[in-house]
């Protein structure tokens, strides 16, 4: 195909693309009038370092002073202030934060921003697809599916998460460039996101070792194999050096703690903790009630009486994760942030068959977004197991899921970046037999 086909043929994709995201923009916001505030507090911490220069979960106020926190990573609330910064939303986020008006207006703006930031994700995952040698069809067919899964996280629902895809995206991306082409370029380019993706959502700060095993596996060329190796991890390190030990000194100086952040990670390890004492019942019933397959949690709901299915329901008092709270703010009374997290590790890997049985839960729950996906994602590396290039451009979204089905609840969220890797690996398998595989 002439070249000039091919980008006629990619402009209208991404004219369809935009429009497509602008649809589910007006879709999302007229579907839910009363657009709320998260309650994670991002949108306080925005506020405050607008307002007073001060990284704070304070409740929002013009005349008293901010607290310094470090309850929450960084990435996300620096990334609502540039917006709001940008498009000149000071005015509206006070009205809305501190005398509690108009909030809908600013939350619609807000929307209509992150449908953008929706967009040009799509258009990036397009693009991989194409780069990767995916048919035009099924890039253009893996695009508009994911569109629809992750619009409304992406557009109405305000989560770290909407820059974690964007940024676990792009980290996917240059670390398969790397390892195809190794320049050190592209190094620099998958460190730098990497971290950025660390600062965003610092659990992936515990992969840096999972990265260090590709890099000595697939990152280097034979006859350069020391000397490459050296400089490749001299780049990686130096490169998350810079952006992430300023925030860890920040941290230091104000709580005498190396950490990104404690934003929860007790009750994530507590509430594991209360998953991995379910009876076996309560798993069968769990492989119901939260199977990733839309409309059957709302049959188990009606069919199944609720004294089965109720510890599962995150809003009864009986729930797991009500429970795994109660447990983690008891500990935390008795013990330090650090202790309290060594000694739940040490819980939940105490009985590694009942945790490995409740990981193949947390996984299957884990699979909410990306459920259309996997068996083509799953089919597609038993087909290229052997070459690393796929194997490292997928290597993230592995990480991502199995840590969180071994060590963690599995709150779906934890789950929406892993769309990019499994629609890829999708659009790559329906191509396999249809056109010739082009080079990375």
């Amino acid at each position: 195909m002439k070249y000039q086909d091919i980008k006629y043929k990619n402009l209208s994709s991404y004219f369809l693309i935009t429009i497509i995201g602008f649809c589910l923009f007006f879709f999302w916001t007229r579907s839910d009038e009363n657009l709320k505030l998260p309650s994670d507090g991002y949108f306080e911490i925005s506020f405050n370092l607008i307002n007073k220069s001060v990284f704070s979960l304070s409740p929002p106020n013009l005349d008293k002073a901010a607290t310094p926190t470090m309850r929450r990573a960084p990435g996300y609330p620096y990334f609502l202030s540039a917006i709001i910064k940008t498009f000149n939303l000071e005015e509206l986020q006070k009205k809305c934060l501190v005398e509690q008006k108009d909030c809908n207006v600013f939350l619609k703006k807000k929307s209509f921003i992150f449908s953008l930031i929706c967009i040009l994700s799509i258009i990036f995952l397009f693009q991989t697809c194409q780069k990767l040698g995916a048919s035009y069809i099924a890039s253009l067919v893996v695009s508009m599916v994911s569109m629809i899964i992750v619009s409304k996280e992406m557009i109405i629902n305000y989560n770290s998460e909407t820059l974690g895809l964007f940024l676990f995206s792009l980290s996917s991306y240059f670390l398969a460039r790397f390892i195809k082409t190794q320049k050190r370029s592209e190094m620099i380019f998958f460190s730098i996101f990497l971290s950025l993706l660390i600062l965003t959502r610092n659990v992936f700060l515990y992969f840096i070792p999972f990265f260090i095993i590709i890099l000595l596996l697939f990152g280097f060329k034979k006859k350069s194999f020391l000397k490459q190796k050296f400089t490749n991890f001299v780049i990686f390190f130096l490169s998350l050096t810079f952006f992430i030990l300023p925030w860890v000194l920040r941290n230091n100086f104000y709580f005498n703690s190396y950490s990104i952040a404690e934003s929860g990670s007790v009750k994530v390890l507590s509430n594991r903790l209360e998953h991995n004492n379910m009876s076996n019942k309560e798993f069968c019933i769990g492989i119901l009630y939260w199977a990733p397959i839309p409309g059957i949690k709302a049959l188990v709901e009606k069919n199944i009486s609720s004294i089965y299915w109720r510890r599962f329901d995150t809003k009864s008092e009986e729930s797991f994760r009500v429970a795994g709270r109660i447990n983690a703010a008891n500990l935390i009374r008795e013990k330090n942030y650090s202790q309290a997290k060594v000694y739940l590790l040490k819980r939940i890997l105490s009985d590694p068959l009942q945790n490995f049985k409740i990981s193949i839960l947390m996984g299957w729950r884990g699979l909410k977004y990306c459920f259309v996906f996997f068996p083509f994602f799953i089919l597609f590396l038993i087909k290229n197991i052997k070459k690393k290039y796929y194997i490292s451009i997928f290597s993230l979204t592995i990480f991502n899921f199995l840590f969180h089905s071994l060590f963690t609840h599995f709150n779906v969220r934890y789950g929406y970046p892993m769309v990019f890797g499994f629609a890829v690996s999708t659009a790559l398998y329906f191509s396999m037999k249809s056109i010739k595989w082009t080079k990375f």
